[in-house]
């Protein structure tokens, strides 16, 4: 009888977390709450993000990893364009390469629920030119810019190497809300629906890149 119950609960478990079909809500999918204040004209970023995250697993989760993409061209062997501290919720590990942090969760998630972190987040782009950079011009490019939750597939975490050309890497979509407060006289060009208060949301979107600086409008 005691196995039956067990079985049924792991199951339930199971359906809780199954992802969607197609146009349908995914319970799975992760969500972001930003809050992000532009210094230095726009090109660095500093202020709190949230992830909350799904345990579609049978275990519990006790740890999850964050990808910190604007890292991956020097890895650690320099400056750090993007970095989260402190973080509230969990503990820092071994990084793979400075792109990728394990946090360790201060309360494990169990089978089919939702846990979150917060940190604080700094974020200046490297000079240069390319998808997450600034330049002389004074306008900078926030793209893979903001820490995201890394892709678990069949219970394994994909911590793939950062690959400078193409779309080489993966994460999953997620709902995001995001406040971009840029200092006075630069804008701000950015994805999703403003909302009261300034707050920007976008629906299952796998990334959001903004950019920053003395934007024209073409006509």
């Amino acid at each position: 009888m005691t196995a039956r119950i067990t079985a049924v609960a792991v199951l339930l478990a199971l359906a809780a977390v199954t992802p969607a079909t197609a146009g349908e809500p995914d319970r799975t999918a992760p969500s972001y709450d930003v809050l992000l204040r532009g210094s230095d004209r726009g090109m660095r970023w500093h202020g709190r993000e949230t992830i909350t995250f799904a345990n579609p697993g049978t275990a519990a989760l006790d740890r999850i990893w964050v990808r910190l993409w604007g890292n991956g061209p020097f890895g650690c062997t320099r400056f750090q364009s993007v970095r989260i501290d402190p973080i509230a919720g969990a503990t820092v590990g071994e990084s793979e390469d400075c792109s990728a942090v394990p946090l360790m969760l201060t309360e494990p998630v169990r089978p089919g629920a939702r846990g979150s972190v917060t940190f604080a987040v700094d974020i200046e782009p490297p000079n240069g030119a390319g998808r997450f950079s600034r330049d002389r011009h004074r306008l900078a490019l926030v793209s893979n810019g903001i820490p995201v939750l890394a892709h678990l597939e069949g219970g394994l975490w994909r911590l793939d190497e950062y690959f400078p050309y193409g779309e080489a890497w993966t994460y999953p979509p997620a709902d995001w809300k995001v406040r971009l407060d840029a200092p006075r006289g630069v804008a701000v060009a950015a994805p999703g629906i403003r909302q009261p208060g300034g707050v920007r949301r976008l629906l299952r979107g796998r990334d959001f890149s903004f950019a920053v600086g003395e934007l024209r409008s073409l006509r």
